[in-house]
């Protein structure tokens, strides 16, 4: 469903885009079980082929996401190597 409504829209704009990637990551996040993670992977990479703007645009969403997640993971792990009273696993 997802596929046709990315086929058959208009051009999304920048913000849209970052929504939607945001949302898949999540959901790649929230498969916890390798099977269903290899599943959703398939599907994503398939659906970057359904965009009508292009696939290059939605490579640069992708990285532009999976980064701004990595910088943000990164930084909160050295706040918590900083100070470790808060970090939640401290005992």
């Amino acid at each position: 469903m997802l596929t046709f409504f990315l086929h058959h829209s208009g051009a999304f704009s920048e913000e849209d885009l970052l929504k939607l990637w945001k949302g898949l990551f999540y959901c790649m996040w929230m498969s916890d079980k390798p099977l269903v993670q290899e599943e959703l992977a398939g599907k994503i990479a398939d659906l970057i082929h359904s965009f009508a703007s292009g696939e290059a645009g939605m490579y640069n969403i992708m990285y532009r996401v999976l980064k701004r997640k990595k910088e943000r993971k990164n930084n909160n792990n050295n706040n918590n190597k900083k100070n470790p009273s808060k970090n939640n696993n401290f005992i």
